[in-house]
């Protein structure tokens, strides 16, 4: 009789923290992860996680900064899942200019000397956009 209690007493502390957390929690998750499928396995995972280690005398604030943790934790590893980073130099190098194509441009200035601040704004477009008088791309 006395395990039906306690256990019962779990089940409403659970109950008024999900419903207290569940909705922030999910929508930190969604944002971070932008994808919702993906979002609800790692906000169902968050709270499996929680209940297997939780304690329940810890303070209110203590619960919902592991819960979070927790989540975090399971978007990184996701992250890292799906990206693997690359050991060495060369390969994170080659890897970035993959990713990242407009770190490698570079905007070459004239060394002719100008008064004019559109003549220097100008100088300083790439040739793409020199062409355009406002500076848009076409």
């Amino acid at each position: 009789m006395m395990a039906s209690e306690s256990d019962q007493m779990q089940r409403d502390l659970f109950q008024q923290f999900y419903v207290r957390v569940a909705p922030l929690l999910r929508g930190y998750i969604y944002r971070v992860c932008g994808d919702q499928a993906l979002g609800d396995d790692i906000f169902q995972e968050s709270f499996l996680k929680f209940l297997r280690t939780v304690r329940w005398n810890a303070p209110d604030r203590q619960q919902k900064a592991f819960i979070f943790k927790i989540a975090a934790r399971l978007i990184i590893d996701n992250i890292r899942r799906i990206r693997p980073h690359p050991l060495d130099a060369a390969a994170r190098t080659e890897r970035s200019r993959v990713l990242c194509p407009t770190r490698r441009t570079s905007v070459k200035l004239s060394r002719k000397t100008t008064t004019s601040g559109d003549d220097a704004a100008s100088a300083a477009m790439p040739a793409r956009h020199a062409s355009s008088s406002d500076g848009l791309p076409p």
